[in-house]
């Protein structure tokens, strides 16, 4: 019976649990079902295979020939067919009375208990929190099977507990109004008593954004990832080549500047950096996600090098004007350690120079062109490039939790509205 109630659990089906014996050949068990399929009358229909049952609408014991197992089988998979329907095999959950954090104290909860004993006849009354939000959660139990929480509105706090609702630690985010609907009760330790939410579900109707940055290690992370329901998107070839053996046979998205959207996705999986606001405002306008998974993977950051100043410019210019022929693919890294600039912006300063004409570079040989007409240093691709990717960088990849949110959110109402 306990098997069988887990079984209805997990699946919402009317399930049957038997014992098979057969020495004695018989099969002895239990079922539970689910409303809509009256257990007792499904079974009654079956008598002249069926002589040992007994239950109610819900429950059933029952024992027969083993023989006619497959047989019985078959007749309640006819039956279950011509009585339920899609809607009825949907779980629902009716609840009894929603509350405030206000409404829940130690009193409260008492009087409540008071009602019982509660059971079939009687059922214990559903809860519902609604417009609460998470202060904190964590897995719990030595198989992380487990959740605990706390909630919290205008009025209060109250702990939470999800017997084997662990999963939902990968399905919520923080600052996000949520409904949790359950059981109240009374959690009694070293003589302190407080109320306590025993859940039986949760739900949100907001949109939320899953924080997988500085995350490198793909396998730590892609198992939380509710795969198949997950639309992948990289704005760079190489990411592609990057994550392909990682996410095996889950497709990426390539976008770029002229690509088509013409699809929804619920869940968006964003793999690395656009190369402008611009195409990502439009994706994630069109996609109106329910979920959004901010990885933004970027092998060669340029925020934090930042971008070099006019003076810093001006000495590198004078340096190799006063070193015709210099090597830079030899004393580069000297270089770097006598003026206390990286290598990275060493390489950057020398294309600007390049692209510019300030610069020629032969067989690695750096060499100043006196001739060469005055141009502003930001008319260089390199250079625009460079004050792009660390706008969108700020933006995206370094910015607090909140404030990425924000823009999204942003972005979202945006669409809505025009």
């Amino acid at each position: 019976g306990i098997v069988a109630s887990r079984l209805v659990e997990k699946y919402y089906r009317p399930t049957i649990v038997l014992s098979l014996d057969p020495i004695k050949g018989t099969a002895k068990g239990s079922g539970r079902s689910i409303e809509g399929f009256h257990l007792y009358q499904e079974l009654a229909k079956n008598r002249e295979i069926l002589p040992h049952f007994g239950g109610h609408p819900m429950a059933a014991g029952m024992t027969f020939a083993l023989e006619h197992v497959d047989e019985l089988r078959k007749r309640l998979h006819k039956q279950a067919e011509e009585v339920l329907t899609a809607d009825m095999l949907t779980p629902k959950l009716k609840i009894d009375v929603p509350v405030e954090l206000s409404e829940v104290t130690v009193e409260s909860v008492e009087e409540i208990k008071k009602l019982g004993p509660f059971g079939t006849g009687f059922a214990k009354p559903i809860y519902a929190l609604q417009n609460v939000q998470v202060r904190s959660m964590k897995k719990i139990g030595s198989g992380e099977n487990h959740l605990k929480m706390e909630l919290e509105d205008a009025y209060g706090t109250i702990d939470a507990i999800g017997f084997g609702k662990g999963h939902l630690y990968d399905e919520i985010t923080y600052g996000v109004k949520l409904s949790f609907v359950g059981d109240l009760q009374i959690n009694e330790w070293q003589g302190n008593k407080k109320p306590q939410l025993m859940i039986s579900d949760v739900q949100t109707k907001e949109w939320q954004l899953f924080d997988y940055r500085g995350k490198n290690q793909v396998q730590k992370w892609i198992h939380t990832l509710p795969q198949q329901n997950c639309t992948f998107i990289a704005f760079n070839q190489k990411t592609v080549e990057h994550f392909n053996q990682d996410l095996g046979n889950s497709d990426i998205h390539f976008i770029t500047e002229q690509s088509v959207f013409n699809h929804h996705s619920s869940y968006v999986v964003l793999l690395d950096l656009p190369p402008s606001m611009e195409l990502l405002e439009k994706y994630i306008q069109q996609a109106q996600p329910k979920r959004i998974y901010a990885v933004f993977y970027t092998p060669e950051s340029k925020f934090f090098n930042g971008m070099p100043t006019r003076e810093q410019f001006g000495w590198y210019y004078s340096f190799l004007k006063k070193r015709p022929g210099f090597n830079l693919s030899i004393h580069m890294e000297r270089l770097s350690q006598h003026i206390g600039l990286n290598l990275e912006i060493i390489k950057f300063m020398t294309n600007v120079f390049f692209e510019l004409g300030f610069v020629t570079i032969e067989n690695g040989l750096t060499t100043v062109n006196i001739n060469a007409p005055k141009r502003s240093l930001s008319e260089a691709t390199s250079y625009k490039k460079r004050v792009k990717q660390i706008e969108i960088e700020q933006k995206l990849l370094y910015a607090p939790y909140l404030e990425l949110k924000q823009w999204f959110n942003d972005r979202m109402k945006e669409y809505l509205y025009s």
